[in-house]
């Protein structure tokens, strides 16, 4: 239904605080993921925050699931603009993620085994690769490794 709507009312269009003054935001997400995602996003625990962009918080999971994650750099701002172009929203770059939503993301975490117990969240089940330069860097200086924690 949502994607339909999409073309004639924009979803941050006043309107909607008098057609639904409190959505269902787990439908929301589905909706938002299938219009502006293209539905490849993962299932997610969603609040109500008042603190919190749904559509920025988004952004970040779409570019992670996509490969090209860069926190807030040209990536994010190439989406953050598109999703303003085509809703008229007012997206922006600061915003702070909850914890429950990064941990949606990162469900993994990894403790280094040595003198700076470095702690890592991670997407996938499996510790940091010597591949990624910071991997390597920290290797070299601390000489630890990754151990599975959670």
């Amino acid at each position: 239904m949502f994607k339909i709507l999409r073309y004639f009312v924009s979803p941050v269009n006043p309107i909607w605080e008098y057609l639904d003054p409190d959505p269902d935001m787990q439908k929301l997400y589905q909706e938002f993921n299938m219009a502006y995602f293209n539905g490849v996003l993962p299932y997610v625990t969603v609040r109500w925050s008042e603190r919190l962009s749904l559509l920025h918080e988004m952004i970040h999971v779409y570019l992670f699931v996509t490969g090209r994650n860069d926190d807030h750099g040209p990536n994010f701002q190439e989406e953050m603009r598109r999703i303003n172009r085509e809703t008229g929203a007012n997206i922006e770059i600061f915003s702070t993620i909850t914890e429950e939503l990064k941990k949606a993301m990162y469900p993994h975490q990894w403790q280094c085994d040595g003198p700076c117990q470095k702690h890592v969240m991670r997407a996938t089940n499996y510790p940091p690769r010597n591949t990624v330069g910071w991997v390597k860097q920290h290797r070299k200086e601390c000489g630890g490794k990754f151990v599975k924690v959670v």
